[in-house]
């Protein structure tokens, strides 16, 4: 009896300490002193419960983010895929140029992951924004994906980070939902993240700084200009860019991104499983 009830408080202490990792653990514990001969039953509880705990935690964690991040990822390419719809003069939605514009959005999101090591989700969620930006300034998705690789281009050939790149492709969204280029966009939020923009801006419009600075502050630099701006970042910077992505300075983001794909395959394959449970609850 002294043994049972020392058992039941191993049991309750590591299921306080490990949840249902712990108290699993502890039961096997349990299982395993009591074929022992004198087996202690509160330390088996005890030791088993933290086992459990360190072993199946962790184990159960990854397997709860891998579907939390596909979830994540499927829910971006439903937005994605609303961003990029093409629409005809009556209004109504062009399925199958919608659908080739979604393929060419996701593919531009997948080789800018593989070629710059720009995380999964960034890279989807930025194609969105980007795209639903420059389609609703009248652009279409060729205009969305060249900005958005030659931008990203410039920020990792300049040795930009995650931060970098995120704060460049609002500004860009920023731009095109205006209609025209500000100072504030391209010396400004741009300007910090990719310092040569002013003077790279200038060159590929044959301007010079001060030409520039002049029409920014009229508000005559308008899309025609941004376009062949990026044209001009996608020339210089794509190839360095992709160098740097495969040097052995980026294994570690290399592996990262290895590491979200495989979440990315188990949240995939688990997703389904967990829809059914939840469709059962609610009936």
């Amino acid at each position: 009896g002294k043994n049972l009830l020392g058992a039941g408080q191993g049991l309750l202490g590591a299921t306080f300490v490990g949840g249902g990792a712990g108290l699993a653990g502890g039961l096997a514990g349990m299982g395993v002193e009591a074929l022992r001969p004198g087996g202690n039953l509160q330390q088996g509880a005890i030791t088993g419960g933290l086992i459990g705990s360190q072993l199946i935690s962790p184990a159960a964690q990854f397997v709860s983010g891998s579907a939390q991040y596909a979830s994540g990822i499927a829910k971006s390419q439903i937005a994605l895929r609303k961003a990029t719809e093409v629409r005809g003069e009556d209004g109504t939605v062009n399925q199958t140029a919608s659908l080739q514009a979604y393929n060419r959005a996701m593919h531009t999101a997948t080789k800018v992951t593989k070629d710059f090591n720009i995380p999964q989700e960034l890279a989807i969620r930025g194609m969105t924004r980007l795209g639903a930006a420059v389609i609703g300034a009248g652009g279409n998705v060729n205009n969305a994906t060249r900005a958005f690789t030659s931008v990203l281009a410039a920020i990792k050939g300049t040795a930009g980070g995650t931060e970098d790149a995120k704060a460049a492709i609002t500004a860009l969204v920023q731009i095109y939902s205006k209609g025209r280029v500000s100072a504030e966009e391209l010396s400004g939020q741009l300007g910090e993240r990719f310092p040569a923009a002013v003077t790279k801006f200038a060159d590929a419009n044959d301007m010079t700084t001060q030409e520039l600075q002049k029409s920014l502050k009229n508000g005559t630099v308008g899309l025609a200009e941004l376009e062949k701006f990026v044209i001009a970042l996608g020339e210089e910077y794509i190839g360095v860019a992709k160098e740097i992505g495969a040097s052995s300075e980026e294994a570690g983001a290399r592996s990262q991104i290895a590491f979200n794909e495989l979440k990315l395959a188990l949240g995939n394959d688990l997703k389904e499983v967990g829809a059914e449970f939840q469709e059962i609850g609610i009936r």
